[in-house]
């Protein structure tokens, strides 16, 4: 065997060595990559239930890194970039100007963040309607951009399926005029700072005190109490409910004094307004 020959049978050995170096560096990094793709990422969901199109949040997670380090699982822009993705997927089954329902969760957002989404959702000609949240600055935000909001507490819906009555929230304030189509809803009482135009609505269980006129409806006590009451400067209410017992204002008053309806048990119960003053001392 010449020199020549025992060069290049040596340099075929260290290349079969380097290939089988190679693959092992590839194998190894391919692992480490297939690590890095089995972290969950939250997803931004559309589901439809009830015949409504929700579009579901998910929550806010604060993740630990090995060095102690904290960082979100989904930011905000990747949570919008998310959403713009979903749309041009799904946008034969989303349809055109579709209600959306939007559920928030826990998750805090404020007008800015409401109104992105919105935009975001206009893109396909969705309309961003109703808002339903556990976080009371997050119902406070969609009022305030002109949504329909229902505010609840996760003890609240876990017991929604008991037969007993359910403990109410804290009373949701809320300051401004809830203008024609807006519908507020709280496990609790509501107080409005402002006027109920007509075509709002307002439901609550627990009582509603309108520090303003309140000309839409109002339905207080929505899960029968009847003993809840609705209270305004200036009731002239297109529909009060109480429990299952239903009035209209027929008639309002033309001076501006406070007035209370409430359910009387005086012969066949029924729903009454009363002036504040003549309410308080019965």
């Amino acid at each position: 065997m010449n020199s020549d020959q025992i060069i290049n049978d040596n340099l075929s050995q260290v290349l079969d060595l380097e290939s089988v170096v190679g693959e092992d560096f590839l194998q190894e990094t391919t692992i480490q990559t297939d690590t890095l793709i089995q972290v969950e990422v939250p997803q931004v969901r559309f589901k439809t239930s009830e015949g409504k199109l929700n579009l579901i949040l998910p929550p806010e997670l604060e993740i630990i890194g090995d060095d102690g380090s904290t960082h979100i699982s989904l930011t905000w822009n990747d949570l919008l970039e998310q959403l713009q993705q979903k749309i041009i997927a799904q946008a034969d089954t989303l349809g055109s100007e579709s209600l959306i329902y939007l559920q928030a969760g826990d998750r805090l957002l404020d007008v800015r963040q409401i109104q992105e989404l919105s935009e975001v959702l206009q893109t396909q000609g969705l309309i961003l309607y109703s808002v339903s949240t556990f976080r009371r600055q997050t119902a406070i935000a969609a009022v305030t951009t002109g949504l329909s909001v229902e505010q609840s507490t996760k003890s609240a819906i876990l017991s929604n399926s008991e037969k007993s009555v359910t403990p109410q929230d804290d009373p949701l304030y809320v300051k401004m005029t809830v203008r024609s189509g807006v519908e507020i809803r709280h496990n609790g009482s509501i107080i409005i700072f402002g006027d109920v135009n007509a075509g709002g609505e307002i439901i609550a269980t627990g009582d509603i005190l309108v520090w303003g006129k309140l000309k839409g409806i109002a339905h207080a006590g929505a899960k029968g109490n009847a003993q809840a009451v609705i209270m305004a400067l200036h009731l002239e209410a297109t529909q009060i409910r109480i429990a299952d017992f239903v009035a209209r204002v027929d008639t309002p008053t033309t001076n501006f004094s406070p007035e209370i309806a409430h359910v009387s048990r005086k012969g066949m119960p029924s729903i009454c307004i009363t002036p504040a003053a003549s309410f308080s001392s019965r």
